[in-house]
């Protein structure tokens, strides 16, 4: 059994195909005892466990893009069902993430939350997330990509829906903006999502490039999920056409 970065996990010792190996006695030693753990009795899941304590106490002293780096990699955790050995850990850090998001929310002043300033260099953009423009979005902003070149595989992109639903937004972008965004689980949340995405769709089709037919593909099929998941049974607004 390998971890997903392809290594062993720790305390599991791997099995052997071959005869078993006996066990030798060191001179002037006992004979030491089979381990728990070994090949014929493996430790229990509950003991490989990443240790989520150690992440959560860091996330008050992260900046907002180290957040979205680690919630991104829980979401895509969660959406892997051969990667369960991680999903209660990732469950239990995407909720301090988003109550960490919460908390920033409701700062008197939002403005006022800066980062400290680093003397490592690193690459990519440096800009403060807070200067983030609405045009950027949420979607984008979460890296919800769709499309063969870029594209996320249709498990990650609609588990990052689904978060996105039900979960807390980090408070990235103007206040207007958030509000547009509504409550977790509500129906604005979902019609705001389920806007964005045929918007997406019917500006695409607009264009008449076949280059986006795969985008297409995926962001109707996400709409396919949502509708769905959540719509059918719960509410009643009207939902979006991606008809241009």
């Amino acid at each position: 059994m390998k971890s997903p970065g392809g290594n062993k996990l720790p305390g599991l010792p791997s099995r052997s195909l071959g005869k078993k190996r006996k066990l030798r006695r060191v001179r002037g030693k006992p004979l030491p005892q089979r381990l728990k753990g070994s090949a014929d009795s493996p430790l229990p899941v509950s003991k490989l466990k990443p240790n989520s304590q150690r992440i959560i106490a860091r996330l008050p002293i992260q900046n907002f893009g180290e957040l979205r780096g680690t919630w991104k990699n829980c979401v895509a955790k969660l959406a892997d069902k051969n990667d369960s050995l991680w999903h209660e850990s990732a469950e239990e850090i995407l909720t301090a993430i988003e109550a960490e998001w919460d908390r920033r929310s409701r700062m008197m002043h939002p403005n006022e939350f800066f980062e400290w300033p680093s003397a490592e260099a690193e690459a990519g953009n440096s800009k403060l997330v807070l200067d983030l423009s609405v045009s950027d979005g949420m979607l984008s902003y979460l890296d919800y990509r769709v499309g063969r070149t870029s594209g996320e595989i249709a498990s990650i992109r609609q588990s990052i829906l689904s978060r996105v639903f039900e979960g807390r937004l980090p408070p990235v972008f103007p206040q207007a903006y958030m509000s547009s965004w509504g409550d977790p689980k509500s129906a604005t949340r979902l019609r705001k999502l389920a806007e964005s995405i045929a918007s997406f769709v019917r500006n695409a089709k607009r264009r008449r490039d076949y280059k986006m037919d795969d985008a297409i593909r995926d962001w109707e099929s996400d709409l396919k999920f949502l509708y769905d998941r959540y719509y059918l049974g719960y509410f009643s607004f009207a939902w979006p056409l991606t008809r241009t």
